[in-house]
């Protein structure tokens, strides 16, 4: 008698309930599926805008605005380039070293930095240098449908970026070690030694970050192409075709001559990942981005003119450089560290002295003050 009361009771209780909880085979259970079916959207898609944003508009690199005239520093990197991200990073890792990266363009602020394939829209802009080639006679002009000889000569526009991180903030970020053949000719013949492959390899290793097998802890985040279409599939088997070389599924375990798909310096989510990312706004194993660190100074749109002059022991100790509208000198009490790539470099070189003489001083008016005959040369080897 006590338990059918009871029984009564429950089902008094239950019939006493709300709708949607009274009636669990309803519309309740239906609306709270949606509503967290809807839950879940709303989150997903808030998460991608949000890991869109910090990839499209990450903390920028620091860089100072101070006057650095008659300032002195340990080590002056001349070029904001990948090399003089590299080389700022490592050596401002010793605190008791002050460091100065000197960048003649601006920062690589905003979205266009961020994907490799606006990289050409770069052309005839502030971040771009904007140079050419001499006249290609091989090349015909694109204005030109003849054959004649003036129809020849096209000049060609010379990738040199003028930002911070140098080419890697515009060019297509494609990663590629090289031949190890090149590299045993410079130790080997050229006398350049712990520059062959062997020697080489651990560093490039070092670098390499996550994505295909990469070192997870490396610099770099380089990764494989991630889709191909059959249009490419098609090329890559034409071009082994046509050059008799083989198809090649990896150029890292197999670095030799051959027809594959390129390496990229991308993030997961697609960015392009050029030097500032890798080596400047990175975070150390002390948790602080190595642009915050106190001992090393970033300074942008400051124009290095020429080097000083030698002193006694045949190295460069000062800097002339234009920085806005005033011109100035920097002090280095340990070293002078020249990374203008490949094209500036042997000009700035050649503009302070060093170089050929014949060049320098027939051509430039300039006084030589050491020769080098091998400076500005070899950019283009005929064989």
């Amino acid at each position: 008698m006590q338990s059918s009361s009871k029984t009564a009771v429950f089902v008094s209780l239950l019939s006493n309930l709300p709708p949607p909880l009274s009636s669990i085979n309803g519309i309740g259970i239906v609306g709270l599926s949606v509503l967290f079916v809807v839950v879940v959207v709303l989150w997903f898609l808030s998460w991608r805008i949000y890991r869109c944003y910090t990839s499209m508009f990450p903390e920028p690199c620091r860089v100072t605005d101070i006057k650095l005239d008659a300032k002195s520093y340990d080590f002056v990197i001349v070029g904001g380039g990948t090399a003089g991200c590299i080389l700022a990073s490592r050596l401002s890792e010793h605190r008791g070293s002050t460091v100065l990266l000197l960048e003649a363009g601006d920062r690589d602020d905003g979205p266009f930095f961020r994907l490799n394939l606006l990289g050409a829209t770069f052309m005839n802009t502030p971040h771009h240098w904007n140079l050419c080639t001499q006249p290609e006679y091989e090349l015909i002009q694109s204005d030109y449908d003849s054959d004649s000889k003036s129809a020849r000569g096209r000049m060609l526009i010379q990738c040199r970026a003028k930002c911070l991180g140098g080419c890697s903030s515009l060019n297509l970020a494609i990663w590629h070690r090289g031949l190890p053949a090149d590299y045993d000719h410079w130790r080997d013949v050229l006398g350049c030694k712990g520059w062959g492959w062997k020697d080489l390899e651990p560093y490039f290793q070092k670098c390499e970050g996550k994505g295909c097998k990469r070192n997870p802890s490396g610099f770099f985040s380089t990764g494989c192409q991630r889709f191909i279409s059959d249009a490419g599939r098609a090329f890559e088997k034409a071009c082994a075709s046509v050059l008799n070389i083989s198809m090649v599924k990896n150029f890292l375990t197999v670095p030799e001559k051959g027809v594959g798909r390129p390496f990229q310096m991308v993030f997961a989510d697609g960015t392009r990942c050029n030097a500032v990312r890798a080596y400047l706004t990175r975070r150390g194993a002390d948790g602080v981005r190595v642009c915050d660190r106190p001992n090393l100074t970033i300074a942008t749109n400051v124009r290095v003119s020429k080097l000083g002059a030698l002193d006694e022991n045949g190295s460069v100790n000062n800097v002339h450089f234009k920085q806005g509208k005033d011109f100035g000198i920097l002090h280095a009490r340990r070293e002078v560290i020249l990374c203008g790539g490949t094209i500036h470099s042997p000009h700035l070189l050649m503009h302070s002295g060093i170089g050929p003489k014949e060049t320098i001083e027939n051509k430039c008016h300039i006084k030589c003050q050491v020769e080098l005959p091998g400076v500005g040369k070899n950019l283009r080897v005929i064989s």
